[in-house]
């Protein structure tokens, strides 16, 4: 599994937050399309404060042996302010 650590800190006069979306693909190339791996539920979307910090660890099961992890700021107006990601390899 892949340990994944979002820190994000919400815009004061935001409206919407983040969501972490994994993608998985067999051969690094071709990876799942948003919309199959969102039906699937392949995303965490962290808790939602205008002007807060949030910070969440996220388990990801591996399926496949290559993984992109997508950071999404769902407020089209305002940006955040990704403070960091860590990922771990956990075997």
């Amino acid at each position: 599994a892949i340990l994944c650590i979002v820190k994000v800190t919400y815009n004061n006069s935001a409206t919407a937050g983040i969501r972490v979306r994994w993608l998985y693909s067999a051969d690094g190339t071709n990876f799942d399309s948003i919309e199959e791996a969102e039906a699937q539920g392949n995303y965490y979307d962290l808790t939602f404060t205008a002007g807060a910090t949030r910070q969440t660890s996220i388990l990801l099961p591996i399926f496949a042996p290559f993984v992109k992890i997508q950071i999404v700021n769902k407020d089209a107006t305002y940006a955040q302010t990704l403070n960091n990601v860590w990922t771990i390899l956990l075997r």
